[in-house]
């Protein structure tokens, strides 16, 4: 084996200019990819979206984050005043952001207000701590519900780290997939009867990662209008879904 054949094999992502969801002379919103850091990777060799997108347009500065292994609609501004006027908005909460998550089935969610408090703790997670939380409001609302599990909107209304995953793990419904808050993984021979896995390989997680998705951003832009990006499913969310609806059929 030689050296090069040695090297640990880097995740393939699509170029910039294949996940622009909206794109202006002001800001641009990017449907982000899974495995893709947003601005920092301790992983030898990984580059980040925010180091990805110097390399396309150097202008370009994020204006949030999404998790490692999050999806969906990520906003960035192309000046400084932008980039400002961006910040100031979810400062003010007048940004809307909506998550589509995958959660155990059972509890029916109709615009449930999840109000507690949430402390980072230095470690790569967050809990839910009374005493030393910040004060933390997600809105969930149940979309479409299965036999095992069930798809909902969550709409956090702060921005605290890890927020949606650490709320819903508190309220007994983590995200599927998300083994950090105690979800589970998610296999086909679950829903699917009679199903038989080929012979010498090993069954695969339906979805790999916390099964979490920014849907949607909303917020107030220019001449008064509310600008709305939505941000297709990847693949691995669209076939879970696929899946639920052919085998696990309420």
């Amino acid at each position: 084996m030689n050296q090069a054949d040695s090297k640990p094999m880097q995740p393939k992502f699509p170029p910039i200019g294949d996940i622009v969801l909206f794109e202006d002379e002001n800001i641009i919103v990017l449907n982000k990819p899974a495995g893709l850091a947003t601005e920092t990777d301790n992983e030898p060799g990984a580059r980040s979206l925010k180091d990805r997108l110097k390399i396309w347009d150097d202008s370009i500065q994020l204006c949030h984050r999404l998790d490692k292994g999050t999806t969906g609609a990520l906003i960035g501004a192309k000046s400084k005043k932008w980039y400002t006027t961006i910040s100031a908005l979810f400062l003010k909460r007048e940004i809307t952001k909506v998550y589509h998550a995958l959660v155990p089935a059972g509890r029916q969610f109709s615009a449930d207000k999840i109000d507690l408090p949430i402390l980072k703790t230095g470690t790569g997670r967050a809990k839910i701590d009374k005493a030393a939380g910040k004060p933390s409001s997600t809105v969930v609302t149940t979309i479409e519900q299965f036999r095992h599990l069930q798809l909902i909107e969550a709409i956090p209304l702060t921005g605290r780290f890890h927020q949606v995953r650490v709320h819903m793990s508190a309220v007994n419904s983590p995200l599927a997939g998300d083994v950090l808050y105690g979800g589970k993984i998610q296999m086909l021979s679950a829903w699917k009867r009679r199903y038989n896995v080929q012979r010498d390989t090993e069954e695969l997680p339906i979805i790999s990662r916390p099964a979490l998705h920014a849907y949607s951003l909303t917020l107030p832009y220019q001449d008064g209008e509310i600008l709305r990006v939505e941000a297709p499913y990847p693949k691995d969310f669209r076939a879970a879904l696929t899946a639920l609806r052919k085998y696990d059929k309420i």
